[in-house]
């Protein structure tokens, strides 16, 4: 097995690396080329693809968001992204988890070697983190909400009452509409962190960039609920897809009914369209976790892992969580 770099814009290349996304456990949305160069074209945030080939066969890749920090060379996680895994062809097997000659461990050993300091945020499927801790790594566990598609009646019936009650009662007066409403979304989502003093992690012009990109390619679609006559939405939402799963890739709201029935009503769009499952990303905040607790999702771990190579890069680390 030869692990390395790959040109994401060698038509053969992005071949490959379609045939591993159709293939992998750890596909999601946010491993497409085209999510990457979106995200590139709103923020200037420099990509690499990184795959391991046994003969003809792209058996595992990565695509590796980069930040120059002074002299080193760093892997990060960037606004917005969930999920920024490994990709693999197949499961692994234990035996070869053990031995370490997998794909996985080939991966590791060529990312030591170009780069300063890591952090990836792993797909919910690779649970068995061993790899990582066995190569120096260190593995944080993490929690998302995924919300299984469901019929209306069974969807209302296993949501909370909250959420049932303003469904019934408020949904006849808000016209629900999917397009181009992205510099409308971004403004609810900067009047949420006005709200609760926090600080947004994008600028609003490039977030904004960001999900009509998105949009244009396919990988998202932009909805909104607004009241009745009005032309300003009161709740929105960008939903990331790749035609079986979906990702709530952010939104926003005004205090109200708004947004429980709009994210109630993209949960039954998506289920009569055939999707599977509704990741809500994150539930690692509790008052945030606790609004989408209540449409009824499952739990579900994830790992963040994160390697320094370089020594003060770690010590630089552990100083910034210290303080």
């Amino acid at each position: 097995m030869q692990a390395r770099f790959l040109d994401p814009t060698d038509a053969a290349c992005r071949e490959a690396w379609a045939g591993l996304l159709a293939y992998s456990p750890q596909a999601t949305p946010y491993s497409h080329i085209a999510y990457a160069e979106a995200l590139h074209e709103a923020t200037g945030r420099s990509f690499r693809l990184a795959g391991v080939l046994e003969g003809e066969s792209l058996r595992a890749g990565v695509l590796l968001f980069e930040r120059q920090r002074g002299p080193y060379r760093t892997v990060v996680v960037p606004p917005l992204t969930a999920y920024t895994s490994i990709l693999l062809d197949r499961p692994l097997r234990e035996t070869e988890i053990h031995q370490r000659k997998t794909p996985l461990d080939a991966l590791l050993v060529f990312l030591d070697a170009h780069f300063h300091a890591l952090a990836l945020h792993l797909h919910p499927s690779l649970a068995d983190v061993r790899p990582f801790i066995w190569a120096g790594w260190r593995a944080c566990p993490l929690y998302t909400y995924c919300c299984p598609m469901r019929e209306e009646a069974e969807l209302l019936k296993a949501v909370s009452r909250g959420v049932r009650r303003r469904f019934e009662r408020e949904r006849p007066d808000l016209a629900i509409e999917e397009g181009s409403f992205a510099p409308a979304i971004t403004g609810l989502i900067e009047q949420s962190y006005a709200r609760s003093e926090g600080v947004s992690p994008l600028d609003p012009a490039r977030r904004a960039a960001f999900f009509e990109r998105l949009r244009e390619t396919g990988l998202a679609r932009l909805f909104a609920a607004s009241a009745q006559g009005s032309e300003q939405p009161s709740a929105g939402q960008a939903v990331l897809t790749d035609g079986n799963s979906a990702f709530a890739l952010a939104g926003g709201g005004t205090p109200g009914p708004a947004m429980s029935v709009l994210l109630t009503e993209i949960l039954l769009r998506l289920h009569e369209e055939g999707l599977r499952e509704l990741d809500f990303v994150g539930a690692n905040t509790p008052s945030i976790a606790e609004f989408k607790r209540s449409f009824a999702p499952r739990l579900t771990p994830y790992f963040r892992v994160e390697r320094f190579v370089r020594p003060e890069l770690r010590l630089l680390h552990a100083l910034r969580s210290l303080f």
